[in-house]
Protein backbone atom coordinates (compact mmCIF):
# COMPACT_ATOMS: atom_id res chain seq x y z
CA UNK A 1 0.00 0.00 0.00
CA UNK A 2 3.05 3.06 1.20
CA UNK A 3 4.59 1.54 -2.05
CA UNK A 4 1.81 1.97 -4.24
CA UNK A 5 1.18 5.89 -2.66
CA UNK A 6 5.06 6.43 -3.36
CA UNK A 7 5.44 6.94 0.45
CA UNK A 8 9.05 5.20 0.12
CA UNK A 9 9.81 5.62 4.27
CA UNK A 10 6.99 3.96 5.28
CA UNK A 11 6.85 1.01 2.40
CA UNK A 12 10.86 0.53 3.79
CA UNK A 13 9.70 0.06 7.34
CA UNK A 14 7.19 -2.41 6.58
CA UNK A 15 9.24 -4.00 4.12
CA UNK A 16 11.73 -4.54 6.88
CA UNK A 17 9.45 -5.43 9.78
CA UNK A 18 8.37 -8.18 7.51
CA UNK A 19 11.64 -9.19 6.74
CA UNK A 20 12.64 -9.48 10.46
CA UNK A 21 9.55 -11.82 10.97
CA UNK A 22 10.15 -14.10 8.05
CA UNK A 23 13.96 -13.99 8.87
CA UNK A 24 12.73 -15.31 12.41
CA UNK A 25 10.94 -18.07 10.83
CA UNK A 26 13.54 -19.38 8.16
CA UNK A 27 15.74 -19.54 11.21
CA UNK A 28 13.51 -21.70 13.44
CA UNK A 29 11.41 -23.86 11.01
CA UNK A 30 13.95 -24.40 8.09
CA UNK A 31 11.20 -25.20 5.80
CA UNK A 32 11.13 -24.60 2.46
CA UNK A 33 7.85 -21.98 2.64
CA UNK A 34 9.68 -20.54 5.39
CA UNK A 35 13.05 -20.16 3.41
CA UNK A 36 10.82 -18.95 0.12
CA UNK A 37 8.96 -16.68 2.31
CA UNK A 38 12.11 -15.08 3.81
CA UNK A 39 13.93 -14.27 0.07
CA UNK A 40 10.83 -13.26 -1.38
CA UNK A 41 10.76 -10.55 1.54
CA UNK A 42 14.30 -9.48 0.93
CA UNK A 43 13.47 -9.29 -2.94
CA UNK A 44 10.54 -6.93 -2.25
CA UNK A 45 13.10 -4.70 -0.33
CA UNK A 46 15.44 -4.86 -2.68
CA UNK A 47 12.80 -3.75 -5.63
CA UNK A 48 12.27 -0.75 -2.99
CA UNK A 49 15.50 0.33 -2.75
CA UNK A 50 16.11 -0.10 -6.83
CA UNK A 51 13.19 2.35 -6.96
CA UNK A 52 14.16 4.90 -4.59
CA UNK A 53 17.93 4.84 -5.72
CA UNK A 54 17.80 3.45 -9.18
CA UNK A 55 21.16 2.06 -9.94
CA UNK A 56 22.98 1.85 -6.38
Amino acid sequence: MYRAQGDWTQAEAAYQSSLNIRERLAEQLGTPEALRDHSVSLNKLSELQDLVEPGS
